[in-house]
């Protein structure tokens, strides 16, 4: 068997046949300037770590519960001394991107692009691959595609290991298809993605504070309900006083019903008069009423029945500080041990006002204390409920009854929070197509992109190995933050001359599209500036 060839002793052809996704591997169509590539072509997954003496006294930490699966960022990194964490521990730099590979962290979406490390370094768990990308690949793009919900669902069908510790392959990164555009395309894509992110997470906080309010709102709706403010207006132009109001005890008002068992015997999927438990309350078409059972009976005795207009809640276990209160919306039900039920008395209470005064009660103070949170009738009659006139009873369910018609329109209306992510979805699946619109035909095709790419660091590393004894030392500090042969070549060059133009900088190489790429990133970097003449300088801290 011929031994393989080592990446440097392959011609340019070779180097890009092994780069390049053949035909009936490619997933699906791209523009005609893109080119499929394997994202190790592009990609340096694990990059080694700078020698001892390169390592600064003090760099930061990232244990895997510092990145955010919600906002694909580290927030919590620690600074830790160097000699403490430097064995053991994965290494990566600014501008690299970590990603959790383990289980169900990486499901999860925990990956970040690492930035304002202490002193440009930092070691982190062990359960990240370390991904740095190549002049060719913008870093924003290539997190974006390790964020996507389909990238994350392959990489999930590519793990191995014991259940519970299964992690993602490094051949599945290797071998995985990038579609690549051209760079500048790149730039937009990255653009209108974050622009139009941007956007979507503003009308997600929007509709998230919308929802978080309801509660507050309809704490305070039924306060002014129920103690006279809400019908004050109404009481004017009837020319009605507050002293109509009077205040009963509850079983002046309601009668209290506690829950029964049916043997399972009974119980039937379909039947006559729904059985409901606690756990039916949850059911979407009881969102509000309850209109029907998971299971059912076809009779039971008068005793057991709750007749329509009754509210009713649980009353024994953790399900009491769900506070949840349903309405029976059909002509009756029985209910279980679990379960009480108030049952208004008609001819002093309407139906809908006592349910809306139970919304008003919060279970978990009735609680009596016991280590089973429970609910008795005896903590229950201490209520006491107020009593205006039925006509002034009808106002306020009126009222409340157009305010959660509203409320409800409105969480409707929100549903679009879960419609987000599927958004963001369709918007990176169109990104990686080049269906975005800012895909420029005329642009140079990524083919030649990658050609100089490939051959970048081979030459760059070749040049450097030849100036190695001539070169101008650079500042410790400095060094670690120069990831590239290219980028020590520009600083040395702005060190020796001074400020230069781009035209005398990209004069240093061959390949001008990698030299600007690596001045660009210099910027980022904050190693170098843009002057006000245009010339580039290095940056003066």
């Amino acid at each position: 068997m011929a031994k393989k060839k080592k990446p440097s002793s392959l011609s340019p052809e070779e180097r890009l046949a092994q780069a390049l996704v053949p035909d009936w591997e490619q997933p699906y169509p791209v523009p005609e300037n893109w080119c499929w590539v394997y994202l190790g072509a592009i990609t340096t997954i694990n990059p080694s770590k700078v020698s001892k003496e390169e390592l600064p006294q003090q760099v930061s930490f990232v244990p895997m519960s510092a990145v955010s699966e919600n906002t694909g960022a580290i927030e919590a990194a620690e600074i830790r001394r160097a000699s403490d964490v430097a064995s053991g521990y994965t290494y990566f730099q600014d501008n690299d991107i970590i990603f959790a590979k383990i289980t169900p962290c990486m499901e999860n979406g925990k990956s970040a692009i690492a930035s304002n490390l202490k002193n440009g370094m930092a070691f982190g768990s062990t359960e990240f691959y370390v991904l740095r990308a190549s002049c060719c690949l913008s870093k924003e793009l290539l997190y974006h595609l390790l964020r996507s919900k389909w990238f994350r669902d392959e990489a999930r069908e590519n793990m191995s290991g014991a259940v519970g510790q299964q992690r993602v392959k490094k051949e599945f990164l290797l071998s995985y298809p990038f579609p690549l555009p051209p760079l500048v395309e790149q730039q937009r894509i990255v653009d209108r993605i974050e622009s139009l992110f941007a956007k979507l997470d503003e009308a997600k906080e929007k509709v998230q504070a919308a929802l978080d309010g309801f509660e507050a709102r309809k704490a305070a709706i039924l306060h002014q309900a129920f103690t006279g403010k809400l019908t004050a207006k109404w009481r004017k132009d009837n020319d009605v006083g507050m002293e109509s109001w009077l205040y009963a005890k509850l079983l002046n008002v309601f009668d209290l019903h506690s829950g029964t068992t049916i043997p399972a015997s009974n119980e039937l999927p379909v039947g006559l008069i729904p059985y409901v438990k606690v756990g039916d309350m949850n059911l979407q078409e009881n969102e509000v009423q309850i209109t029907t059972s998971t299971r059912f009976v076809n009779a039971c005795t008068a005793s057991h029945i709750v007749p329509y207009g009754s509210t009713i809640f649980p009353k024994r276990g953790g399900a009491i500080y769900t506070n949840k209160k349903r309405f029976v919306g059909v002509k009756c039900i029985i209910v279980d041990l679990n379960t009480m039920a108030v049952i208004p008395k008609p001819e002093i209470i309407i139906d809908k006002y006592g349910y809306y005064w139970m919304l008003g009660i919060d279970l978990k103070l009735l609680n009596n204390g016991s280590n089973i949170p429970q609910i008795n009738n005896k903590d229950m009659v201490k209520l006491v409920v107020p009593k205006p006139l039925l006509c002034e009873q009808t106002e306020i369910v009126r009222i409340l009854d157009e305010f959660f018609a509203k409320e409800k329109k409105a969480k409707e209306l929100c549903s679009v929070l879960e419609n987000i992510d599927l958004i963001k979805k369709a918007i990176l699946a169109r990104a990686f197509r080049g269906q975005l619109g800012t895909n420029d035909s005329a642009e140079e095709s990524a083919i030649q992109l990658l050609k100089s790419c490939l051959s970048y660091d081979v030459d760059e590393n070749q040049a450097s190995r030849k100036k190695a004894s001539a070169v101008v030392p650079l500042p410790r500090q400095v060094r670690l933050k120069l990831t590239l042969p290219m980028e020590r070549s520009i600083y040395r060059l702005l060190l020796e001359q001074g400020p230069c133009s781009l035209q005398e900088i990209v004069s240093i190489g061959k390949k001008d599209l990698q030299i600007m790429e690596c001045v660009r990133r210099m910027v980022e970097k904050r190693l170098i500036q843009e002057m006000n003449n245009g010339f580039y300088g290095l940056t003066v801290e």
